[in-house]
């Protein structure tokens, strides 16, 4: 009797998990997109520094831009998004060290403010190639 009480409760457990794998676990169930594009600053590419997305919502994510490319860790939700970037921060020093001089970075600063910067972007369902293009 008391194999059989162990192995039903085993049963439910089992079946409990099975339930949680097909409805998926921690899902917002709103459409959402990977994103991932190059940025270009007057057609030349942005080698470092990061690119900024910020929805009227308030939902944000940045990436590192690695060589004028970007890809977001994680998916977006979908909808209207502000684009800005920033400059690359400065690498530490160890200290009594001169600092080292900042990183080039000519995107003007316009640009690296989400209310001035004027560029937008849709993020839809799936896959995304966005390009953020920043042109004077």
């Amino acid at each position: 009797m008391a194999i059989q009480r162990y192995c039903g409760s085993l049963g439910s457990v089992w079946l409990l998990v099975a339930a949680v794998m097909l409805c998926g676990c921690g899902g917002s169930g709103k459409p959402e997109g990977s994103v991932a594009g190059k940025v270009t600053y007057n057609g030349n590419p942005v080698t470092s520094g990061t690119v900024n997305f910020l929805s009227t919502a308030g939902v944000g994510a940045q990436a590192p831009i690695n060589n004028g490319t970007y890809q977001v860790n994680g998916p977006l939700a979908t909808g209207e998004y502000s684009v800005y970037v920033a400059p690359p921060l400065p690498t530490p020093q160890p200290p009594g060290t001169k600092p080292a001089p900042p990183p080039k970075f000519e995107v003007p600063a316009k640009y690296r403010d989400a209310k001035q910067s004027g560029l937008k972007v849709t993020v839809k369902a799936g896959r995304n190639d966005l390009p953020v293009e920043i042109k004077d």
